[in-house]
């Protein structure tokens, strides 16, 4: 039985169920968090019968490390106003609703924090930006990032990377789904060639160009009713077509991925600032 696992019993044997949530109980569910451990923080946390404010905070936190993000968010808000914590959670309750997509969420929970000091003023704009970008809306973005205060160094390389990637975002040239089918209709693997797939697009006109000619010499040859020429024709036909719905797709792909990959580096750097300022 590894160490892990014996640590694991004797607190569920020494503390389980908590009647209330002492600091010690607190640390000890970070702790195991921070080290890895997060199922056995899971474990641990739904074998208490306590509810209040910091058995809500500690569920929510532990389901956000495990990416349970639909209950992160659900026990984050459970925290009280009057909570110590309240201000943390719905910080990271809203991260976890920008992770889902529910960037609509994600915004109502950042208004409902008070800005008692400039720093989380600061953080509060910071988070709004970070938002604001996952939607594309630029003329918010530049409204919350101009107040934030990029002398703290809490976020000062974060918000340098929130408009670098607004700037990669606002100069991406995104291809035209519907002139790409058309190139390739033209010629196949054309469209992607615009796509940026060149190797794909040799290789579509490597496949269609040769049955092409087959079924084009057949038909002199032969007449149209001929098998052979029936046969390249279908064979013709449907890698054209092939060709022009791939194109299609290979265009539609490449952006969602552009978006995807900026998505994912705007979560990222809207983590790291919480993850400091609250670090335990």
């Amino acid at each position: 039985m590894n160490g892990r696992i014996i640590l694991l019993i004797f607190v569920l044997i020494a503390k389980s169920p908590l009647a209330q949530t002492t600091k010690e109980d607190f640390d000890f569910v970070m702790y195991l968090i921070g080290n890895g451990m997060k199922e056995d923080a899971e474990v641990l946390l739904q074998n208490t019968k306590a509810n209040n404010d910091s058995i809500y905070f500690l569920k929510g936190y532990t389901d956000y490390s495990n990416k349970k993000l639909d209950s992160a968010v659900k026990n984050f808000s459970l925290v009280s106003k009057s909570s110590d914590l309240f201000t943390e959670s719905n910080f990271f309750a809203s991260l976890s609703a920008a992770h889902l997509g529910d960037l609509g969420k994600a915004v109502s929970l950042i208004d409902k924090i008070d800005c008692e000091t400039d720093e989380i003023v600061s953080l509060k704009n910071f988070e709004l930006a970070g938002i604001s970008l996952l939607k594309r809306d630029y003329d918010d973005f530049d409204r919350y990032i101009i107040k934030v205060d990029t002398n703290n160094n809490l976020l000062s390389v974060e918000a340098n990377n929130l408009l670098a990637i607004k700037n990669d975002l606002i100069s991406y040239k995104k291809k035209s789904p519907l002139l790409a089918a058309v190139l390739s209709a033209v010629v196949p693997g054309l469209g992607k060639v615009y796509a940026g797939n060149t190797g794909e697009g040799i290789a579509a006109f490597c496949l269609c160009a040769p049955l092409m000619a087959a079924t084009a010499e057949n038909w002199y040859k032969n007449g149209i009713t001929n098998w052979k020429t029936i046969a390249f024709g279908v064979l013709s036909a449907v890698f054209y077509v092939g060709n022009i719905l791939g194109t299609i797709a290979t265009v539609k792909f490449n952006v969602s991925q552009f978006n995807n990959r900026n998505d994912v580096q705007i979560l990222y750097n809207i983590h790291i600032p919480l993850r400091n300022t609250f670090r335990r």
